[in-house]
């Protein structure tokens, strides 16, 4: 890593090796069966259940050892699922066939055994499900004063009151960042040489981050476009908003 010392260039090290470090470890196990019906459906259903041990972690180490961080296989992720999937030939007349496709998967994961960590916004713990998002819970707007609130919570997560004051508000787990269910629906008509495909794919069970709501802010970011948000932004007390009142330079955060 590079560094300074005494107004020059110095390097320090960042990584402490680690001869014990060996390969991760897989184990899975799957089952399932395929049904064939009438030469024209074919239908196959799987259950599989995989344990990841012996996973690579980057543990952060006390800055007496004089090392950042080193290496190790610390880590054991179980994910398991069921997949299923349904493929007919809906038509077949002369020269016009009709193929559809549909699949769905279920996949739920679990950390068994690794340091708890905060990566930006999410949040890796024993026991979870792997990365969860953890924000700092939106409280609304204070109709007097325009300004954003958030909720303070005690140890168990409970709310226990608001701030003003970014800052101060706690962060909370907000949901899994990966989905329980995701698939997809395709169907191909075929013409003679002519070829239509549609293809449709879905994902539910999860929550994603909208990061376009920058331009909703209250002023944190001087250099960020603004939305037209009359409608909604606070302009005076007495206002049911649901953007805080704009101020340059705002420091709220």
């Amino acid at each position: 890593r590079i560094a300074s010392y005494d107004g020059k260039n110095a390097s320090t090290p960042l990584s402490k090796g680690n001869p014990d470090l060996t390969w991760e470890v897989a184990k899975t196990f799957d089952t399932g069966f395929n049904l064939g019906l009438f030469n024209r459906i074919n239908m196959i259903l799987d259950y599989y259940y995989k344990k990841n041990d012996d996973l690579l972690y980057n543990v952060p180490l006390d800055g007496s050892t004089g090392y950042d961080q080193q290496w190790r296989n610390v880590g054991r992720l179980d994910n398991w699922g069921i997949d299923f999937s349904i493929q007919a030939d809906v038509v077949k007349a002369g020269k016009f066939k009709w193929n559809s496709n549909f699949q769905i998967g279920y996949n739920q994961d679990k950390v068994k055994r690794l340091p708890n960590a905060i990566y930006g916004d999410q949040i890796l713990e024993e026991g979870c499900p792997h990365y969860e998002w953890y924000f700092k819970e939106w409280a609304g707007v204070d109709s007097n004063t325009g300004a954003a609130m958030w909720y303070l919570h005690d140890k168990d997560g409970n709310r226990t009151g608001t701030t003003k004051v970014y800052s101060q508000a706690d962060r909370i787990r907000a949901g899994k960042a990966s989905p329980d269910y995701v698939g997809g629906l395709s169907n191909e008509f075929s013409y003679s040489n002519f070829t239509l495909g549609i293809d449709l794919t879905f994902a539910f069970g999860h929550y994603n981050v909208l990061r376009s709501n920058r331009y909703d802010h209250d002023g944190v970011n001087n250099l960020n476009a603004l939305q037209d948000l009359n409608q909604t932004r606070w302009m005076k007390p007495g206002d049911k908003a649901e953007i805080p009142i704009f101020i340059w330079g705002n420091t709220t955060y």
